[in-house]
């Protein structure tokens, strides 16, 4: 059946045919298999929670290769940061010299007091960073949830990805 005055909007092809109906343009017409059942799809169909989740995939892709410039993606890598983490702020309370440590300054000739610097300046400019990519990532959610225009979504997205990436 011809769709008389059929709008696309972005992302409703996709939803008619997630519903299993089909939609092809004949000529300058629209037509479609199940013409009152496409319509009822039109008519409730809002391309915003579609808008909303891409810009949040491209936020947090943004995010992850951000967060990648300054941690290593490997197993056990997370749990030995915070160990170092653990062991730099132990040392700074009682001279304590724990297994990371110990290792690092057998290996590389530095007193553990190096060493414990080294790792408080990683810590505190992991800290730093991941806190800017995270607040930063949250706030354009919010936005992005508070949104009723989805044709915005995209420019939330923009600002939210170049601000993590100036990071």
């Amino acid at each position: 059946m011809i769709y008389p005055n059929y709008v696309d909007q972005y992302g409703l092809v996709n939803a008619i045919h997630d519903a299993g109906h089909t939609l092809h343009k004949l000529d300058n017409d629209i037509i479609v298999d199940d013409l009152t059942a496409v319509q009822a799809i039109v008519a409730a169909y809002s391309p915003l929670p579609l808008s909303q989740n891409e810009a949040k995939e491209k936020i947090k892709a943004a995010s992850v290769t951000k967060r990648l410039e300054y941690v290593t993606d490997a197993p056990g890598k997370d749990a030995e940061y915070k160990t170092k983490e653990a062991e730099a702020v132990q040392f700074e309370a009682d001279a304590t010299v724990g297994i990371y440590m110990q290792a690092r300054a057998t290996a590389t000739s530095e007193t553990a007091q190096q060493v414990a610097d080294v790792w408080n300046a990683k810590s505190l400019l992991w800290r730093t960073v991941g806190a800017s990519i995270s607040s930063i990532e949250d706030k354009a959610v919010i936005d992005l949830d508070a949104e009723t225009d989805w044709t915005n979504c995209v420019g939330i997205a923009q600002a939210a990805v170049a601000a993590i990436e100036a990071v």
